[in-house]
């Protein structure tokens, strides 16, 4: 069983709240023509296409 890593906070009453993943969150796209044909539909998809045509950073 893989174990989670959790980020390590520094500082004075610092706190993480998770509140939501983008993975099943729909999309719609305000602009269908800024994506190639399918516009992605969830948060997730979209970003993965993003990061794909932008390459490593």
């Amino acid at each position: 069983m893989l174990q989670k890593e959790y980020p390590t906070l520094t500082g004075t009453n610092t706190f993480l709240e998770r509140v939501d993943d983008a993975f099943g969150l729909a999309y719609i796209p305000t602009n269908f023509s800024d994506w190639n044909v399918p516009a992605p539909t969830t948060v997730q998809e979209a970003l993965d296409r993003i990061a794909a045509s932008i390459g490593p950073i």
